[in-house]
C-alpha cells in the first residue's frame, strides 16, 4: 500500500529534494505539491491524502504560515492525515511534538535518516515514526 502524499513548501527546490528521498522507499504516491499551508488545507478538503510533509519554517513566511499551524488544524478536522514536519533546526522537532505531528525530518535531507523499505513495519506509517527517531540525534530541549 502506497501512502498518498502531499508536499508543502514555498521552495520548489526543497519539495524536489524531499520527493527524491521519499521515492527511494516506494511507499509514497505524490498527490500534489503546494506552496502554502492554506493551499494544503483547501486541497485536503476535497482530496484524500494519507500524509503531509511540510516545512516548519517556510521559505517565504509572508505568503504562508508555519507547518505546525497545518498540523493543529488537521488534528481536529482530519485526524487520519499524518503530518511530518521538516526543518533545519532541532527546535522544529520540539514544535512538531507539541503540535501532534507524526514525525520530524532534519534537513538537509539525509537518505540514511530514513530507513530502507526492508526495515519498515507492515504499515508505511512506520517510516514516519522511524524517521523521527533516526533524524533527531540529540534530546529536544525548550
Amino acid at each position: 500500500m502506497e501512502m498518498r502524499t502531499l508536499l508543502v513548501d514555498s521552495s520548489a527546490e526543497n519539495r524536489s529534494k524531499l520527493w527524491n528521498l521519499l521515492m527511494m522507499h516506494r511507499a509514497f504516491t505524490l498527490e500534489q505539491e503546494l506552496e502554502t499551508t492554506e493551499q494544503a488545507f483547501s486541497y485536503i478538503q476535497d482530496h484524500y491524502v494519507d500524509v503531509v510533509f511540510i516545512n516548519w519554517r517556510p521559505a517565504d513566511p509572508e505568503i504562508t504560515s508555519d507547518g505546525t499551524f497545518l498540523s493543529s488544524i488537521l488534528a481536529q478536522s482530519h485526524p487520519h492525515v499524518q503530518v511530518v514536519i521538516y526543518s533545519d533546526s532541532e527546535e522544529g522537532a520540539y514544535h512538531a511534538l507539541r503540535n501532534q505531528c507524526a514525525g520530524y525530518l532534519l534537513t538537509p535531507f539525509d537518505p540514511l535518516a530514513v530507513p530502507s523499505a526492508e526495515t519498515l513495519p507492515f504499515s508505511p506509517f512506520g517510516l514516519i515514526t522511524c524517521s523521527f527517531t533516526a533524524a533527531t540525534t540529540k534530546p529536544i530541549t525548550e
